[in-house]
């Protein structure tokens, strides 16, 4: 079964309510994928149509979602490391991702997670 889940980008204080002259280049990436997952434009390539439940963003001022990441947190922690530009050669990798992801489960109850912002299309 495939899940209707999408995860974008990063999403400005006020993502619902920038403009996009008003945005720097990452938000109006994220503006355009969001806008994207709302219109998809399939029927050209012979597609139906089709919406997602849900859209993730993440590094919002709003966050009211998290998942759970307690199982599957050393595969994040080997996954990243697969990605040397984005943190290079971080002295302790695994304890900063631990302390991000404790700190985003601690409001929620949750030991380790990942939060966003959800927005469920109408």
């Amino acid at each position: 079964m495939i899940r209707s889940r999408a995860r974008l980008g990063i999403a400005s204080r006020s993502f619902t309510r920038i403009t996009a002259s008003q945005a720097p280049p990452w938000s109006t990436q994220a503006t355009s994928a969001h806008r994207a997952l709302y219109y998809p434009g399939q029927g050209t390539a012979g597609l139906a149509p089709h919406r997602v439940r849900e859209i993730l963003l993440i590094m919002s001022d709003h966050l009211d979602h998290v998942v759970d990441i307690s199982s599957t947190f050393d595969r994040k922690v080997r996954a990243v490391r697969e990605h040397a530009s984005q943190f290079g050669r971080h002295p302790d990798l695994e304890g900063f991702l631990r302390g991000l992801a404790t700190r985003a489960g601690a409001a929620f109850g949750v030991p380790l997670a990942e939060s966003f912002k959800r927005l469920a299309p109408s």
